[in-house]
């Protein structure tokens, strides 16, 4: 720290004189390393307050970060201070230099070195002694013996306000919208992805007829099994994906654990595939009730399909903007495994179930 104290009460003129180009942007650069760094570091800093008692000698430099510094009368530290951001309280005596950059310090013992301040609150006591020279490029300096220091000031430089980390912070409170366009704006949120999963079963149901097919005759015979099945498959899938995963950290280094997340990729995209395939299918159950009721047969499976799915998913979702019960998610639930039961049963419609026994 001795010399950044020297370097800016040495070399460059402080006392009223304006400074070169080249000087000026020295120093500049100076200040913001001086404030970005002391302020990273106090985020990353935990609190761990130091005090030196009475009697005690420290031969070492110290520097609190966002912390809290006692030296108390009769303590010695045999290096520089450094502040960051801290409150500090100095009675005893500094052999080297004190360098405050922001923080709340009050100083009433000897300081030999030099006293250099980039911001901050410096309360300075009558009985306070500073040796060397005084350099104040921003903060205040309050006390009865302020003015024996007489600090020398930077022109430009000298309202500068370094940021008070140790300072408690106001709560931050995001900005709020009015509840009636946070209301219109889930609405919008809910109608957009039901209109998007409409889309889907459209293009599924016209893709694969059959298949689809099968797995709504699956829902229709075995609607407990299906439940049953798909809701074990919901917990499973994903407990043996984190297994896997967990199993193939250690073998990375050897390349064989790639292969182990390739498949927990795969696990968790097929899963996700067959609870989309299996919502569609009850969606088209519920178009098909729809299709019938408002005499819209000669529309076709899959815009039966697509009606559906829209309805219930939009349904679902407008239900949900007022606090569904327990109930309600339970049905959410119930639906989603039948769903997904059903395609794990028949293997995304590519064979029936129950299994048909006219080949046996």
């Amino acid at each position: 720290m001795t010399h950044h104290s020297t370097l800016i009460t040495k070399r460059l003129r402080l006392c009223g004189e304006p400074f070169s180009d080249m000087k000026y942007l020295r120093i500049l650069l100076i200040l913001i390393l001086l404030i970005t760094v002391p302020a990273g570091l106090a985020l990353a800093a935990g609190r761990a307050d130091k005090v030196i008692e009475a009697g005690d000698t420290v031969n070492e430099d110290l520097s609190v970060i966002s912390e809290k510094l006692e030296i108390a009368e009769g303590a010695t530290v045999n290096g520089d201070v450094a502040v960051f951001g801290a409150q500090a309280t100095i009675d005893g005596n500094v052999t080297g230099d004190l360098s405050i950059f922001g923080g709340e310090v009050t100083l009433s013992g000897n300081v030999d070195g030099d006293l250099v301040i980039f911001g901050g609150n410096l309360e300075v006591a009558e009985a306070a002694d500073v040796g060397g020279e005084c350099v104040s490029l921003g903060g205040s300096l309050v006390g009865e013996g302020v003015e024996s220091l007489a600090c020398a000031t930077a022109r430009g430089l000298d309202g500068l306000r370094l940021p008070n980390f140790n300072a408690p912070q106001p709560p931050s409170t995001p900005p709020t919208l009015p509840n009636a366009l946070l209301f219109v704006g889930r609405v919008g949120a809910a109608v957009g992805n039901s209109l998007i999963l409409g889309l889907v079963a459209l293009v599924i149901v016209s893709l694969w007829p059959t298949h689809f097919d099968r797995v709504s005759q699956a829902v229709l015979s075995r609607p407990l099994t299906s439940g049953v099945v798909g809701l074990l498959t919901a917990v499973a899938v994903p407990s043996l994906a984190a297994l896997l995963a967990l199993i193939s950290a250690p073998l990375l280094l050897i390349c064989i654990g790639l292969l182990g997340y390739a498949v927990v990729v795969v696990m968790v995209a097929v899963l996700a595939a067959a609870v989309l395939f299996g919502w569609i299918v009850i969606g088209d159950l519920l178009g098909q009730q729809l299709a019938r009721g408002f005499k819209l047969t000669t529309q076709g499976r899959p815009a039966a399909a697509a009606l559906g799915t829209v309805t219930l998913t939009l349904l679902l979702g407008l239900l949900s903007l007022f606090h569904l019960s327990v109930g309600g998610w339970l049905l959410i639930v119930a639906l989603a495994s039948v769903g997904l039961g059903a395609t794990a049963l028949t293997q995304f419609g590519r064979r029936a179930y129950p299994v048909e026994k006219a080949g046996y």
